[in-house]
């Protein structure tokens, strides 16, 4: 029983078309798609009710479908372009995810998220999301909640957000327990509530979350919803900034630097805001470059102030171009040059720094 139709590309065998409709039928549409599709071939109606039952129900096949039907590529085959969009795709994932594999689901709906394997399409991804979250898997739980926050394939909800991040934190995923405490901090979808936010800023930190650690490092140091105690702070500080977290290693230096919570030990201070300024923190940088400017936890290198300095004042921080229009101005770390003094001071002046404003007047005004 081999009949053709024509395709775009030419004529393509009409057994791999019902192959290719069964295996891109998801869900329930294959239940009733695919046994009217034997029953046109076997009363031997004309193919082309086939191709009309396929392009009503899924997407059009271009060129590049015709093609690889025809060399009956193994192993990784065809996904339906969606506008004109054609990329391959493991079948056994796809036929996986149709028969309820959650973890199959879970990496349909990430594939079609991030289009990554498939053209992307957000409501496709919360729809497998959807299906992969209903049956408990917690990564897909906490990825449709954020789907749901940000308003991505279906209408903003707070509220169902803070449904599914639920579920996935209780499940144990600390990305879900950090994003629950922002939103019990910040009242998005619940009533705001300090002390649940703190709950679970615990929860997530104790589970290795960098940026909860950093965060409860900031509340300690703040005295916010808890009592105020600086080696804490340090603490959680540092568990963060040993997983790379740029913001708790700014922080970890500067109290190293000032003795806050910790013996001052400038060697440190330099060693942590060193790592963030290589991350790019603007605030690590500017300190970095003040601490090669006076030579503290460092040997003094005014070269190496003017270039972190320079990497600061090019991100917006206006003691860095204050202090890079100063370098300038004097000629110390790089070539004298006032109209570059007077560019980096009007910048920082822009932002309100009142040393700048004071290098523009040394400078008559430039």
């Amino acid at each position: 029983m081999r009949r053709f139709m024509r395709g775009r590309g030419g004529y393509v065998d009409s057994w791999l078309i019902l192959a290719m409709f069964v295996f891109f039928a998801p869900g329930r549409e294959l239940v009733v798609a695919a046994p009217a599709a034997l029953r046109a071939f076997v009363r031997d109606e004309r193919a082309y009710q086939i191709e009309k039952m396929w392009r009503a129900q899924f997407f059009r096949l271009n060129d590049r479908v015709a093609r690889l039907v025809e060399e009956r590529k193994p192993g990784k085959a065809l996904l339906g372009a969606k506008a004109g969009g054609l990329l391959n795709i493991d079948l056994e994932l796809l036929e996986k995810a149709r028969t309820g594999d959650m973890r199959a689901q879970f990496e349909l709906g990430e594939m079609y998220e991030t289009g990554d394997g498939a053209p992307p399409d957000y409501k496709e991804a919360v729809r497998w999301y959807n299906a992969s979250a209903e049956q408990g898997y917690s990564e897909a739980q906490f990825n449709l909640g954020a789907m749901f926050e940000k308003g991505r394939g279906v209408k903003q909800d707070a509220l169902k957000a803070v449904i599914w991040y639920t579920m996935a934190a209780n499940a144990g995923d600390s990305r879900a327990m950090y994003n629950l405490a922002v939103m019990f901090e910040e009242g998005k979808g619940v009533r705001r509530d300090d002390k649940k936010a703190l709950a679970w800023y615990r929860k997530a930190a104790g589970q290795g979350h960098a940026i909860a650690q950093n965060k409860l490092g900031s509340l300690y140091e703040s005295g916010r919803g808890v009592v105020q105690d600086y080696k804490k702070a340090a603490e959680w500080y540092t568990r963060a900034a040993e997983q790379g977290n740029a913001n708790a290693q700014a922080y970890l230096g500067w109290i190293y630097d000032t003795g806050r919570g910790v013996e001052p030990v400038v060697s440190t201070a330099a060693e942590w805001l060193g790592k963030a300024a290589d991350q790019g923190h603007a605030d690590a940088q500017a300190y970095f470059g003040w601490m090669y400017e006076i030579g503290r936890g460092v040997e003094q290198d005014y070269n190496k102030a003017a270039g972190w300095y320079s990497k600061a004042a090019d991100q917006g921080n206006a003691i860095a171009q204050h202090n890079l229009g100063l370098m300038y101005e004097k000629g110390i770390g790089v070539k004298k040059d006032v109209d570059k003094a007077a560019e980096w001071y009007r910048k920082a002046a822009g932002q309100g720094n009142e040393k700048a404003k004071e290098g523009l007047k040394r400078l008559g005004g430039k």
